[in-house]
């Protein structure tokens, strides 16, 4: 419970300038481990107070909800980090099996779908290949990167047609 209060306490409010924005433009900013939510500014004082308390509360909530899962998580990331580094490494079918059984454990990872149709189209599976960028392309994970990488994929096994088919999508 320590550890929940001392992560609450971080996200608090800070007055920042997002990157691109000129310096007459002000910002609240609500950190929360690496994510920060920039809230415009508004010159209401009641409503920028709750804007500010519903943001530290939604970082609250997303942390209290994230706390019953951590020894888990933390099995899932060793596996997770163990294939992003033989994929790295570009050990394709080490890499690929790595991924799979992410993949399996997590269906809804959509970087894991994507680098596991990588390390397959690098070992020439292409239908595997194919069918892993599919799935992160329905799991709306860089959703015009993953139809390219299936088009790739289609131009490796000669198909034309569905090469051009796939990239008028894009």
């Amino acid at each position: 419970m320590d550890a929940i209060r001392s992560r609450t306490a971080r996200a608090v409010t800070r007055r920042a300038r997002p990157p691109g924005r000129g310096w007459a433009a002000n910002y609240s900013v609500v950190t929360l481990a690496e994510s920060p939510v920039h809230l415009p500014t508004v010159r209401n004082p009641s409503l920028r107070s709750r804007m500010r308390r519903w943001a530290v509360g939604l970082a609250a909530a997303a942390l209290l909800l994230g706390a019953g899962t951590a020894t888990v998580g933390a099995q899932r990331s060793a596996i997770l980090q163990t294939a992003d580094s033989l994929f790295s490494q570009q050990q394709w079918s080490a890499a690929a099996a790595t991924y799979a059984s992410v993949t399996a454990a997590e269906p809804s990872n959509g970087a894991a779908w994507s680098n596991l149709g990588e390390s397959r189209l690098q070992q020439r599976e292409l239908d595997g290949a194919i069918a892993a960028f599919a799935k992160a392309e329905g799991l709306r994970f860089r959703p015009f990167i993953n139809i390219v990488n299936q088009a790739r994929a289609f131009a490796e096994k000669g198909d034309d047609a569905r090469v051009m088919s796939l990239l008028q999508r894009v």
